[in-house]
């Protein structure tokens, strides 16, 4: 992506509302590169506690942005985040890593 879109992708990941916080996730997911990485991890991190219900789509987003972005020490980190994230917002960002489809997340 060019790295102004990047930038304010990765701004929005600190916004007050979770819906917006969400939706830069998942384009930081379609038009990020590595240079995203730091901002997406620090995100799910600061928010983990806030995102323990499966619905969280900022989880979702970050998971998936990290699986389709990062590399191998990026999936293995995400593995071990099995017992602290839920799995249901984990899942598509497994299938990611793994080459699979991801399928649309949808907010309720």
């Amino acid at each position: 992506a060019p790295r102004p879109l990047g930038r304010a992708l990765e701004v929005r990941l600190g916004a007050p509302d979770a819906a917006v916080r969400a939706d830069a996730a998942m384009a930081l997911a379609e038009v990020g590169d590595a240079r995203s990485l730091p901002r997406l991890w620090s995100a799910l991190d600061r928010d983990l506690t806030a995102t323990l219900h499966p619905e969280s789509g900022l989880a979702h987003g970050c998971v998936v942005a990290l699986a389709r972005r990062g590399g191998a020490d990026d999936v293995a980190r995400l593995v071990s985040y099995l017992r602290r994230a839920p799995f249901a917002a984990m899942a598509d960002g497994l299938r990611a890593a793994l080459g699979y489809p991801v399928a649309t997340f949808i907010r309720t």
